[in-house]
């Protein structure tokens, strides 16, 4: 089982200002929200035991000691991005991109916050306002799941995808802040409108599959999803409608065939 400690993050150390490494925490997003003052704009805290780690709609994120790379990182507010929801989108990118990078070419962004492989979770994404001025990014990366604490036909870990965790761990991260602070900084307007299509087209596997919709107020529908808007909603032409509908918020699943 991996045990880092923190002389184990050189390259994040080269471009985090302020990082810590946790034995343990309850959650990460929780520890930064609590400690923020104590961290410059994209420092982080990381941890490879998160107790009380959760998902979108406070979900539970289960994980055992050593298999899930569990990270937030500190980023200043932006009305802008934030009204249009587009930060864990560009959040999803950053985390795909680093993975693709170490050797996982074939991972995907599921809209809104998770990345894939052959259809199963590798990472997950969690933003959240901490402060008037500043937003928590929670990613967490499975790392090795040999043991039979997590459910095979669901989540794949980098161990499952040939990579030798000690190896890799440290220049994900890195690249990962590396790519948050470069595509946070642009934001959205950095984005041609003659390129945005095809920037999210090549990492946004959810674009033209059929999906099973299941919306916040309890609805859910089927469809298949045409394409993303500037604002970041997942635009699905609903099975047999007229017409497509921006999705805003939701779980999103692909369906097979």
């Amino acid at each position: 089982m991996f045990e880092p400690t923190q002389s184990d993050f050189p390259l994040v150390t080269r471009v985090s200002p302020t990082w810590q490494f946790l034995k343990t925490v309850g959650s990460t997003n929780q520890f930064l929200a609590a400690y923020r003052d104590q961290f410059e704009d994209f420092g982080l805290v990381l941890t490879l035991n998160q107790t009380a780690g959760r998902g979108r709609k406070g979900r539970e994120w289960l994980s055992v000691p050593g298999e899930t790379l569990a990270f937030s990182i500190l980023v200043p507010q932006r009305a802008s991005q934030m009204e249009t929801g587009l930060l864990p989108l560009i959040a999803g990118t950053c985390v795909l991109d680093s993975l693709r990078e170490a050797g996982v070419l074939n991972a995907e962004m599921k809209w809104p916050n998770d990345i894939l492989v052959e259809g199963r979770k590798i990472a997950g994404i969690l933003c959240e306002v901490i402060s008037p001025t500043n937003v928590s990014v929670g990613v967490g990366i499975n790392l090795d799941s040999t043991a039979p604490s997590l459910p095979r036909d669901f989540v794949i870990s980098l161990s499952e995808c040939g990579l030798v965790v000690e190896e890799v761990v440290d220049s994900i991260l890195a690249r990962i802040v590396e790519l948050l602070r470069v595509r946070y900084a642009n934001g959205v307007a950095g984005i041609e409108d003659s390129v945005w299509e095809e920037f999210f087209a090549s990492r946004l596997g959810t674009l033209d599959r059929r999906v099973h919709i299941f919306e916040d107020n309890d609805i859910e529908w089927y469809g298949r999803a045409v394409g993303l808007d500037r604002g970041g909603h997942l635009l699905v032409l609903p099975d047999g409608g007229e017409g497509t509908r921006a999705l805003a918020a939701g779980d999103v699943l692909h369906v097979r065939g």
